[in-house]
């Protein structure tokens, strides 16, 4: 684990505050520091000034080199505007002698908690630590809503209310009277050249670490096969290893296999996972407070197998936030979205980002939180006024940067975060600076991601592609690959679900049957109680279909529970 909370009270003496489960402690100047340390994602110092402790990753600028060190970071500290020249993904705090000063990084991979009480302050890189210290707890509506109800909230909130959090790139400092101050700072976007953006994409995926080797999360889709054909490079390949999570019979995991086998490279795939009941509850217990309600309990799987991969000495690479560099996503609001964005129409805004996790809220609990959701996210107008409305593309894209990576991303990296060294080389501050504003025309269909695999691997366009667990030709584009797989989808026969995710549940089975007839499910007021037992009952009936909306609630009812 990888964590810090700072606790600091005019009334109270340290010794009168319970100790966190499970974290060291050390009194820093007038603070009461809390850590745990995996010793890969977390450096500290409280030896000499600058004091601090990190949570994360840090990653110096293409001409600069690898990952930053404990030593390197003392330096880096001494900046005032460092945040503007590393990227990586970090939370921290600087600890001197009356100030606390807390920040992250500039694309809010990483979040800063904090709560300015009474006498004192919590700051904290763990939501779920404030329970410990701050008694009747509420829940934030913006946020259940946010999470529940889209694919990315359109504002910066918490679970829990009163307690706030660091927006991307911010410095906030508090002294001992409670006086504070906030800057901060945002990306410098300046159109890179093709050439500028393809070197630095491949700075970012080539990284040399000290007595360790880059493992890919290899998959179907474009993403993952444009950091292969980086890696795979003949005149300047590095030494890596690649990974596949899911069934042998998943399209995803076929294709990585033949292209593995056909190119020669080490690739191992993860598909055992020991289901049984204890296993699975700690499992839930230790990780599912990280991922704030984006991610379901059956994904939490891959957390195990990402643990195995770490302890192997690898560093984890992924594909993630690729998108960004193929104009793919919010594509279907491109038509009408120029109208909706003018008009400043927040309905028809959340319209193109609505999600659907399962119907488990009763109805005034629905009506409550939609009210929060369109209440909330008429701010997204005021913050996104910066940013030119005559080019779509861009304004989308920059949507996504804001509010997409640090609401959804970082709760995944966070978990990561706890058990190994991982990052994705598409969502890094200097590769997105030169990308934003290159030409949208070089980016859609895949063109800037084709051309970087025709240069360096041209071999890896034999291949299929897979969306969705559905493959498609290679040399299909954004429109034609969509009406492919939705045809195909008709008629597949190929699985489309892990068949690992329904072991999982037929694990789970007794304990859920426990929970839906406990005396806290019944009474929890928010519950439409007879639609969450008939999922259940559906899904152990036979209506596989049911998996999602029964894995959601179960990702819903133990997140509450862990978090509040």
């Amino acid at each position: 684990m990888s964590s810090f909370l700072i606790y600091y009270s005019k009334s109270e003496q340290a010794g009168d505050i319970k100790k966190l489960p499970g974290h060291s402690y050390i009194k820093v100047n007038n603070f009461s520091v809390f850590y745990k340390n995996n010793h890969q994602t977390l450096a500290l110092n409280f030896d000499s000034d600058p004091k601090f402790i990190i949570s994360g990753v840090g990653i110096f600028n293409s001409h600069q080199g690898g990952l930053i060190s404990k030593d390197e970071w003392k330096n880096i500290l001494c900046d005032k505007n460092f945040q503007s020249k590393i990227n990586g993904h970090y939370a921290g705090c600087i600890i001197d002698d009356k100030i606390i000063s807390c920040f992250n990084d500039i694309l809010g991979l990483r979040e800063v908690y904090y709560l300015i009480t009474k006498d004192g302050f919590i700051i904290s890189s763990r939501i779920d630590l404030f329970k410990y210290l701050i008694d009747d707890l509420e829940p934030s509506l913006n946020y259940i809503a946010g999470h529940w109800l889209t694919s990315m909230p359109l504002y910066y909130e918490t679970p829990i209310r009163n307690v706030k959090r660091l927006t991307p790139g911010s410095m906030f400092s508090i002294d001992a009277d409670l006086n504070t101050e906030l800057i901060r700072i945002t990306p410098n976007f300046v159109q890179g050249s093709e050439q500028e953006i393809i070197n630095t994409l491949r700075h970012f995926t080539q990284l040399d670490y000290p007595y360790k080797t880059t493992s890919l999360g290899l998959s179907g889709g474009l993403d993952s096969r444009t950091l292969l054909a980086i890696l795979s490079n003949s005149s300047g390949s590095k030494n890596f290893y690649a990974h596949t999570f899911g069934n042998e019979k998943l399209s995803d995991v076929k294709i990585s296999k033949s292209i593995a086998l056909s190119q020669k490279f080490a690739h191992s795939i993860y598909n055992k996972y020991s289901v049984d009941l204890v296993s699975t509850l700690k499992l839930i217990q230790d990780y599912i407070p990280f991922t704030g309600l984006t991610v379901p309990i059956s994904d939490l799987i891959h957390i195990s197998y990402h643990k195995t991969i770490s302890d192997s000495n690898k560093v984890i690479i992924d594909g993630g936030f690729g998108e960004i560099g193929r104009r793919q996503y919010l594509n279907k609001f491109i038509l009408g979205g120029r109208k909706i964005i003018n008009q400043k129409n927040t309905a028809g805004l959340l319209n193109n980002i609505s999600l659907n996790k399962g119907s488990i809220f009763n109805s005034e609990y629905k009506s409550i939180l939609n009210r929060s959701l369109t209440d909330s996210s008429e701010e997204v107008w005021e913050k996104m006024t910066d940013v030119p409305i005559d080019n779509i593309f861009i304004w989308l894209d920059l949507l996504s940067i804001r509010y997409r990576l640090p609401n959804v991303y970082s709760h995944g990296q966070h978990c990561l975060d706890q058990i190994s060294i991982a990052y994705m080389p598409f969502a890094q501050k200097e590769f997105l600076e030169q990308l934003l504003l290159f030409p949208s025309q070089y980016k859609i269909n895949g063109k800037l991601y084709k051309k970087i695999i025709k240069n360096n691997n041209p071999d890896l366009r034999n291949y299929p592609l897979v969306k969705d667990y559905i493959e498609y030709p290679y040399s299909f584009g954004t429109i034609s690959s969509h009406v492919y797989r939705k045809l195909k989808r008709k008629f597949n026969k190929e699985i489309t679900t892990d068949p690992i995710k329904y072991e999982l549940y037929n694990g789970l089975k007794e304990y859920i049957s426990d929970e839906i007839y406990s005396k806290s499910f019944l009474e929890n007021e928010i519950y439409d109680h007879e639609k969450i037992k008939n999922i259940f009952e559906e899904y152990y009936s036979g209506n596989k279909e049911k998996l999602s909306e029964l894995d959601w609630w179960l990702t819903f009812n133990e997140w509450y529970k862990l978090t509040l």
